[in-house]
Order: C-alpha cells, then sequence, then structure tokens
C-alpha cells in the first residue's frame, strides 16, 4: 500500500509514437518524474511503464524518482542523507510491488 505522502502514477502508454515497441521503450520523452499535484498540492511520482523492461530498470527508475521525492520531501537538507536514502529506498519497494 502506497503511504499517504505519495501518490504514484502508473502509465502503461509510451509518450510518443514510435513504430516499435523497442523505440518506445528506449527512447520514451520522460521515463519517469516527481511533483506536486497543483490540484491537492500532494506530491506524486510518475513511472512511465513503458521504460520498465525488466526488474533492474524498473527498480532502478522507481528509486531515481523517489529519491527526488524524498529530498523535496526533507527540503533538500542534505544533512539528513540517510533519512533521504532510507525513505526513498522503503517506499520504491513499496512501488515496486504495485508495478
Amino acid at each position: 500500500m502506497i503511504t499517504k505522502f505519495i501518490m504514484v502514477l502508473l502509465v502503461a502508454t509510451c509518450l510518443l509514437s514510435y513504430t516499435t515497441e523497442t523505440k518506445a521503450q528506449n527512447y520514451a520523452y520522460i521515463a519517469g518524474l516527481s511533483n506536486v499535484s497543483p490540484i491537492d498540492n500532494k506530491p506524486f511520482v510518475f513511472i512511465n511503464l513503458s521504460r520498465c523492461t525488466d526488474d533492474t530498470k524498473t527498480f532502478g527508475l522507481i528509486m531515481h524518482e523517489m529519491m527526488h521525492l524524498s529530498l523535496d520531501l526533507h527540503n533538500n537538507d542534505l544533512s539528513q542523507e540517510e533519512e533521504i536514502i532510507t525513505w526513498a529506498e522503503l517506499e520504491s519497494y513499496k512501488v515496486f510491488k504495485l508495478v
């Protein structure tokens, strides 16, 4: 289950129109992003599932975006390095289970 701090959008379609799935997997314009919703001001992570071709790439992409989100949630305070990384790691496991 996703924590109350995040909303995850999982999108199965590629953002660009390419003729083959392989091209879409390798060249999708946005692999993922983290931001804050303008509607409810909640942070979220976007993962483009067309870039999730194997477990290693999938977890790497999720962890990458969760690190961005964690930095934001910790006000970019690098003195909290361990907390930032631990939070991103634990949340990444939760998101990975959903994918």
